[in-house]
């Protein structure tokens, strides 16, 4: 027996694509203590844990329990909601939600190499 999320990381040959990565990013509605039981982002981070990539986990809201994913590989985990605002407001938004987030996460996981090049 297998968990799911090995089983489909196996046949998109996700070990493969973690090869010269230097980062991976992995999301969920949210992220909570059953995060930790094998769904997709603890098996995404697992895997690139082993090969030395690091995880960002991006997701709606923040759960109790998150701190366990810390010791498979995840180095953060950021919610995408930036302000007050019901659940049906951050469905509607979310492109523009995870997009802003995304970005803001990248720039800071890549800030010495934006800098470097002098990106803005």
């Amino acid at each position: 027996m297998k968990r799911g999320i090995d089983v489909v990381l196996e046949q998109i040959r996700f070990s493969d694509a973690l090869i010269d990565s230097d980062l991976v990013l992995t999301g969920e509605g949210q992220v909570d203590e059953q995060t930790t039981s094998g769904k997709t982002p603890m098996g995404v981070a697992q895997t690139a844990f082993v090969k030395g990539v690091p995880t960002i986990i991006i997701a709606g809201s923040l759960g109790a329990g998150i701190e366990d994913l810390y010791k498979f590989g995840v180095v953060s985990i950021n919610s995408i909601v930036n302000k007050p605002m019901t659940l049906n407001e951050a469905v509607e938004d979310v492109k523009e939600l995870l997009e802003a987030s995304t970005e803001q996460i990248v720039r800071s996981f890549f800030y010495k190499q934006l800098t470097e090049l002098k990106c803005t």
